[in-house]
């Protein structure tokens, strides 16, 4: 399964990122209690491109981000795995 410009827009809204809008793309930016964790972007345009980058850019293997896509993986797991990477505290 490759992650979709449709599957980009929902892990940004899962995530609550703020999504900049670009020429060519849109930048979705993650943040955490006001901290940069992670970014990434979507390609926008009339043929649907895949966008299989996004797991790598949110520190997250494929499975899990698709597990994240499907809801079986929380924002609340998220969380816990960047705080098991050292990428957040507390």
């Amino acid at each position: 399964m490759s992650f979709t410009q449709s599957d980009a827009y929902a892990i940004a809204k899962k995530l609550t990122a703020e999504i900049k809008s670009g020429r060519r793309h849109d930048l979705v930016i993650v943040r955490y209690q006001g901290t940069y964790i992670a970014q990434y972007g979507i390609t926008r345009g009339s043929k649907e491109k895949g966008h299989d980058y996004i797991s790598r850019q949110l520190h997250m293997n494929l499975k899990q981000c698709r597990e994240f896509r499907a809801c079986t993986f929380s924002v609340e797991n998220y969380v816990e795995l960047l705080r098991s990477k050292n990428l957040i505290k507390n």
